[in-house]
Formats: C-alpha cells, sequence, structure tokens
C-alpha cells in the first residue's frame, strides 16, 4: 500500500480532522497560527512539525503562487510525523 502524495491544503484537512479527534478543534475566531500553538500544548513533540506545516498552510492559502515540489515533499514527510504523534495521543 503506497500512500498518495497530498497537496498542503489536504494535509491541513487531515491535521485539523486529527485535532478534532483529540477534543481540540479550530475554533472560528483562531488564525491557523493560534491554533498550532493550542495543538501544540496538547502534543509538546509535535510544535515544531505544526509550526512548520501551518507555515506552508498559510502559504499556499493566501500565497498567489502554488508551493513548489520540495515543499510539499517536505510537508508529507513532517505529516507522517505528526500523524504518528497524533495516533499516540488520541483518546479512547
Amino acid at each position: 500500500y503506497i500512500e498518495r502524495r497530498l497537496n498542503i491544503r489536504e494535509i491541513y484537512q487531515h491535521l485539523l480532522r486529527h485535532g478534532s479527534r483529540l477534543k481540540i478543534p479550530r475554533e472560528k475566531y483562531e488564525t491557523p497560527s493560534e491554533y498550532a500553538r493550542r495543538l501544540g500544548q496538547a502534543v509538546p513533540d509535535g510544535k515544531e512539525p505544526l509550526d512548520e506545516i501551518t507555515g506552508f498552510y498559510i502559504d499556499a492559502r493566501y500565497g498567489d503562487h502554488p508551493a513548489e515540489e520540495k515543499k510539499t515533499d517536505r510537508a508529507n514527510s513532517i505529516w507522517s510525523t505528526l500523524r504518528s504523534l497524533f495516533k499516540g495521543q488520541e483518546i479512547g
């Protein structure tokens, strides 16, 4: 089974889903950076990767150009790490 390479927006959507599963949904008033900080408090080992993914997402969401392939590859690598951190935190 080979995982499909995700784009940065897809990775961020997965991040939001995992946060919700941890009972830490993103609030409507929160910026992506504020949410990353709050989620990082629940998953301390994930603080730096969360910041990096969030930075990529902000660039992809609000920037005028698509993410470079290197950045997307890096985001997928970081997401793989974060996913395993989240799995260790899941409740129930």
